[in-house]
C-alpha cells in the first residue's frame, strides 16, 4: 500500500465518520462513491474487498434519510449504540475526556496538532484520528504514524467498529435501509486499517475479527 493511498484511505475514512452527509464538505466525497460505484458495475469491472465496499458506499440513498441514520449513530440525542470516543471504550469509567484522551493529547501537543472533533467533542473521535493519520502520513511522518496507530487507535477501533457494524447491520433488518451505509463505512474502516497496520507492521489486536463479512444483498 502506497503511502499516498494510505492517506486517501484515511482521509475517506474520516470523512465519512465524521461528516454529516448534509454538510457540504461531504458532497464531493459521496459524488466520487458514486463514480467508484458505476464503474465497478461496468462490464469487466475487477476489484479487491475494499473496491468492492466502495462501489456499496456509492449507492444511491436518500439524503435526509442517511442524514437521520448518521445523527442516531453518532450524535444523538439518543444513547449512542456505538460511542465514536477512544476513552468510552479503553478506560474503566467508559466516559469522555477519560485517562486515554488526555495521553492522546499529550501526543498530539508533542507532535504539534491542533485537532478538532466533530461537534466540539473529545479528540479521540473516530474519524479524527483517521484524519490526523491521514496528516501524518502526507507529511511523512511515519514514526508519528505508528505511534498514534499502536498506542491511540488500533487498541480500541476494532471493537468499536464491530460495535457499529453490528447495531447498523440490526437497523436494516427492522428496515431502516440507510443504515446499511454506516455497516458498509465500518467495513471500509476495518479493512483500511487492517491493510495499513499490516503494511507498516503495527500489531492488531487478536480480539478483532478477522475480517467483516460482506452484507448480504438486498
Amino acid at each position: 500500500m502506497h503511502s499516498s493511498d494510505t492517506a486517501e484511505l484515511l482521509d475517506l475514512v474520516g470523512a465519512l465518520f465524521s461528516l454529516d452527509p448534509e454538510d457540504a464538505r461531504m458532497q464531493p466525497v459521496l459524488a466520487e462513491l458514486a463514480r467508484q460505484s458505476a464503474t465497478m458495475a461496468s462490464p469487466g469491472a475487477g476489484a479487491g474487498e475494499t473496491s468492492h465496499i466502495l462501489a456499496r458506499l456509492g449507492r444511491p440513498f436518500d439524503r435526509a434519510a442517511l442524514h437521520r441514520t448518521y445523527m442516531d449513530l453518532f450524535v444523538g440525542p439518543a444513547p449512542l449504540e456505538a460511542p465514536p470516543w477512544g476513552s468510552v471504550h479503553l478506560d474503566v469509567e467508559r466516559s469522555l475526556y477519560g485517562p486515554s484522551t488526555l495521553r492522546l493529547r499529550d501526543f498530539l501537543i508533542r507532535e504539534g496538532i491542533a485537532a478538532q472533533a466533530p461537534s466540539s467533542g473529545p479528540e479521540d473521535h473516530f474519524g479524527t484520528l483517521c484524519w490526523i493519520g491521514a496528516w501524518l502520513v502526507t507529511e511523512e511522518r511515519l514514526d508519528s504514524f505508528d505511534e498514534l496507530l499502536g498506542q491511540h487507535l488500533l487498541p480500541w477501533a476494532p471493537r468499536y467498529l464491530r460495535t457499529l457494524r453490528l447495531a447498523a447491520q440490526a437497523r436494516v433488518t427492522s428496515g431502516e435501509e440507510t443504515a446499511a451505509f454506516y455497516a458498509d463505512a465500518a467495513a471500509l474502516a476495518e479493512s483500511v486499517l487492517r491493510g495499513v497496520a499490516g503494511h507498516r507492521a503495527v500489531p492488531f489486536p487478536q480480539d478483532a475479527p478477522a475480517a467483516i463479512p460482506d452484507r448480504q444483498e438486498q
